[in-house]
Order: structure tokens, then sequence, then C-alpha cells
């Protein structure tokens, strides 16, 4: 891949897959860095699948293979690799398509067109078996629920963020995901949770703000603590969302967000060293994008202070994005990009590049 420029001293930008790279989520196994993202279809649209990609460097790219159901359209992954090399992907099925491709608010409410989905790999991403009725008692308590992001293992758990129209929830299994349920809830209203555990076994989260917010599109941040979440509390300005938690190999958190304001779109970070307590000011990682479906980072410590990000900007202008458009639906316009750059070379004056996706 051709880099785009140096932005932060020891950094690179680049391109991770083209036409592609919805909603990335990347893990790190075996000093291999995986991403797991949307593929063959838009922001919205049938036939969506989740591919899968690796590095060694977080540089040069690969496929690796390739996650679908059928037709239906797939998306919004959550990952997990065990240290056997076992790997889960969870998923959303999200059939709400008429015929001629449109998305319909009046089929979500169709039994089948929206399901939680599981899915396991034994050779290393190459290929997929679909798990099924392990989300049953799930489905009873709290009815459908999206995935999102990176799941964690915490206190011999495997924890899922997942949320639906009610909140945001972690799910827990203790058997390699073979079956679910509600761990608890981390918050009422809020949306696309990411969760990570602490240098002293708590648990972080950061979430979205319900689209509907008086506060605005801001993200919050949580902490678990005695069993219970801590009130959400507002962490960045309105418009920044969704965001990523990551606890470093140092104990401090590093907190990646989207700047997602038309005019100026950008990927942020903060870092923490008292879990959560204070935070250091937003500094910018990578070029300035303009008037995209932008964002959704997801990030990984490659090695000690190396950080790798990857995360997505769509080349049509947001009012394309919405319910009603099919020449939307059925158009790939998304490229996935990454951004690795070394944590104690951060600068505050970080010039901006202009790329204007309009």
């Amino acid at each position: 891949m051709t880099d785009t420029g140096a932005f932060i001293m020891d950094s690179w930008n680049g391109v991770f897959i083209e036409n592609g790279g919805f909603f990335p989520v990347i893990i790190k196994h075996n000093n291999c860095a995986y991403v797991f993202c949307r593929t063959n279809a838009g922001h919205l649209g049938r036939f969506g699948r989740i591919e899968v990609l690796i590095s060694s460097n977080g540089l040069d790219w690969y496929p690796r293979g390739i996650i679908q159901k059928d037709n239906s359209d797939v998306r919004n992954p959550s990952v997990f690799i065990f240290s056997d090399g076992e790997m889960l992907v969870s998923a959303y099925k999200y059939n709400v398509y008429n015929q001629k491709g449109i998305a319909s608010p009046s089929e979500l409410s169709t039994p089948g067109n929206l399901e939680l989905l599981l899915f396991s790999s034994n050779d290393d991403g190459k290929t997929w078996l679909e798990e099924k009725n392990t989300f049953e008692a799930v489905f009873k308590e709290i009815g459908n629920a999206s995935p999102h992001g990176q799941m964690l293992y915490y206190n011999q758990k495997l924890l899922m963020p997942v949320y639906n129209k009610t909140g945001a929830f972690l799910l827990s299994s203790i058997d390699k995901g073979k079956n679910w349920e509600v761990f608890c809830q981390i918050a009422k209203d809020k949306l696309e949770p990411s969760v990570t555990v602490t240098q002293d076994n708590e648990l972080l989260a950061v979430l979205r703000a319900n689209i509907k917010s008086p506060d605005g599109s801001v993200s919050y941040i949580s902490r678990f603590t005695d069993n219970e979440w801590t009130m959400p509390v507002i962490i960045t300005e309105a418009m920044q969302h969704p965001a990523n938690l990551l606890t470093l190999s140092n104990g401090q958190i590093l907190l990646t967000y989207s700047d997602r304001k038309p005019e100026q779109q950008r990927i942020l970070v903060k870092n923490s060293s008292d879990i959560g307590q204070t935070w250091s000011e937003p500094l910018q990682i990578t070029k300035t994008f303009q008037n995209c479906d932008f964002g959704y980072p997801s990030s990984i410590e490659l090695e000690e202070g190396v950080i790798l990000t990857v995360f997505y900007a769509n080349l049509v202008t947001p009012p394309y994005f919405y319910f009603g458009n099919p020449d939307y639906y059925e158009t790939l316009f998304a490229n996935g990009y990454y951004c690795r750059y070394q944590l104690n070379e951060l600068r505050s004056n970080i010039p901006a590049v202009n790329a204007d996706c309009g």
C-alpha cells in the first residue's frame, strides 16, 4: 500500500482496503494485526459481509478470509482471538431492504430480519463456521442487539459489548462463546460501547449518545466499580463519536475517537494515567477529511508505545447516507484507512491536510 504522508513524527497513514472497510475492528494476535470490516456494500445495503485482513507491521495488508450468511446483509463485527488461535466474530444480520434494495423501516419488525450471529474459525481466519442458538437467553432478556468492537476477557468470562434501542450492554460467556447471557447493562439510552479492562482489573466503557440526546452526539465515559456502573460523564465535544478504549502496556488508557464535524473530520486521541479520572488534551493523528461518512476508529498497541489505528471514510457526502436513496446502497464508496504512530512522539501542532470527500 502507498503511504499518504507523515502527519506526526514516526507516523504512517495509508489505506488497508479499498472499496470497503466500514466499522473496522482491529485485534492483535501472535504479533500480527487482524482487521475485521464490512465490505461488498455501502454503509447500508444488501449483501454486506465481513472481510478479514492481516498485517505483520501495520503497513502492508493482505486478505485472509470472508464471513457471510447467504445473501443477508452482515455488519457490525465484534471480535476475539483466544490464545490457542481460535477466532470468534459476532455480527448483525440486518435484512431490512425492500425489493429495490432500499432500507425500509417497516422491515425492522419482520421476524428473522434482525439477528445476532456468531462465527468461529480454527485456521487463522481463512474459513468460518456459523455457531447456532448461542444467543437464545440474550434474546429472551433484551431482544435483538447489535455487537460493537473488541470483545474482552474479564474474571474468567468472555465479554461482548452490544447495544439496542434501550441501551448498551455486556454479554458474557464461560464456554468460549457456545452460550451467552446478559452480564450487565452499562447504561440506558446509549449506543456503540467500547470497553477495556484496566490495570487494576476494573472495567471502563466509552459510549455514544443516543441520536436524540439533548447533549448532542457526544461520547460518554463510565466506570464499573463495586459491581455497578458509574453515571456516564461527557468526555468529548458534540459530533465526536464513536470512540474506542485501549489499555496500554504501561497501564495508561488510550481514548481514540472520531471528530465527525462535516467541515473538519479527523481521528483524535487522549490518554489517561489515572484510569479515566482525567485526560490529556486531544491530539490529531490523521489528516483532515471533509464531508464524509467517516470514523469508527479501533486501536491496538502493535508493540510497546507503537499504536495502530484503523477507521473508514466513505466518499459520499452525508445526505446520501440516509434511508431512501437506492444509488447509495448498491455502490461501494468507502476506503479503510490506517494510522501507525509512536505514542510518545505525539505533537499538538500537527499540520492538517485537507482531503475533501464531497
